[in-house]
């Protein structure tokens, strides 16, 4: 991570509800010709819209962003947790982070490590195959 870039990063971690450091960083990236950059500001716009055709269309630039690069986006979250067999894994980003998730039970194991490397992390879910709930 370039130094200015983690200086942005730990404005966004200060104030995690405030998109303003959120777009500073994103204008950072998108001057470097990094897509997060553009994902980060469409998601903050995304976050602000009103459901109508615009909003629409907004949802159809971040599915191509998502498309493209997702996998490199949270190939960090998953390095950590190698030893998880990570099976129907779901990940949620918002404003531009990775924010929710849904993981089987065995990465408690793995809980702090994935912490560490999505920091912004607010709601994680663990699902165990076969319970019923009873």
């Amino acid at each position: 991570m370039h130094a200015r870039e983690a200086e942005f990063f730990k404005a966004v971690l200060a104030a995690p509800d405030d998109d303003a450091p959120r777009l500073v960083l994103a204008d950072f990236l998108s001057g470097l010709g990094d897509p997060r950059g553009e994902f980060i500001a469409l998601q903050c716009r995304l976050a602000a819209a009103p459901d109508d055709e615009a909003r629409r269309a907004l949802r159809i630039a971040e599915n191509k962003l998502l498309d493209a690069h997702e996998a490199t986006w949270t190939a960090p979250f998953f390095d950590v947790a190698k030893s998880t067999p990570f099976r129907k894994v779901k990940v949620v980003f918002h404003r531009g982070f990775l924010e929710e998730a849904t993981l089987p039970v065995e990465a408690l194991d793995d809980l702090e490590s994935l912490f560490d490397a999505a920091p912004l992390l607010r709601r994680l879910r663990f699902d165990s195959p076969g319970f019923t709930g009873q």
